[in-house]
């Protein structure tokens, strides 16, 4: 009986001595698996801060939530300059192009741009009966660069006209006569510039150089 609760008392004593000394290196290397790690038990502090790298990390499975995006940084500037497809960027490739045309086909609808754009355009009926005021009246299918009207006045003097792009500050305009009933044989227009974006139109009979009333179009650089 002595014996047997002598070797009883070591075994116990013996356990809990290898229980409270057991440590990393009493461990076989990969013997510890999921099954021995309680759920929810590993923290922040128990991982080795830097360790952790995207192949730890499921595909897709982080949301705008799980990311401070305050602390997001580009890779080589705090702003990206350049990127295929982004919400917002400073150039993105797929925005580059509008319908396969290039940014610099396109020209910006202002009246102060020196690109060549045509800053206004307008059809102007003539006749004898057209108001001698400034009207949109026979004005047809105007554009302005400014956003204003495009109105016109026939003065004293037969076939002759003004057209003011309202707003507008073209120092150009090119006329020329467009209209199904009119030949154009034998028929002119001379346009001069009154102020800015105020051009006068001439018609007249290039055989004789009497004046006409000749419909014309016109459009102001």
């Amino acid at each position: 009986m002595i014996v047997a609760l002598a070797a009883l008392f070591v075994a116990l004593g013996g356990s809990s001595y290898a229980a409270i000394k057991v440590g990393s290196k009493n461990i076989k290397r990969g013997a510890v698996g999921t099954r021995a790690v309680a759920n929810n038990s590993i923290r922040s502090a128990d991982v080795r801060n830097g360790d952790l790298t995207g192949r730890d990390v499921k595909n897709d499975s982080l949301t705008n939530s799980d990311i401070d995006n305050s602390g997001l940084r580009a890779k080589s500037a705090d702003t990206a300059k350049s990127a295929d497809t982004a919400t917002t960027a400073t150039t993105a490739t797929n925005a580059n192009a509008l319908g396969g045309i290039t940014a610099t086909g396109f020209t910006r609808p202002d009246c102060t741009s020196q690109t060549g754009a045509v800053k206004g355009f307008a059809r102007i009926n003539a006749s004898a009966g057209f108001s001698s005021t400034f009207t949109t009246t026979g004005v047809e299918n105007p554009y302005n660069c400014s956003g204003g009207t495009v109105e016109a006045r026939r003065l004293g003097a037969v076939g002759t006209y003004e057209v003011r792009f309202n707003g507008a500050s073209g120092v150009l305009a090119l006329v020329s006569v467009l209209d199904a009933g009119v030949p154009t044989v034998g028929s002119g227009v001379n346009v001069a510039l009154v102020t800015a974006g105020t051009f006068r139109v001439q018609g007249f009979n290039t055989t004789n150089g009497t004046n006409l009333e000749l419909p014309f179009v016109i459009a102001g650089l």
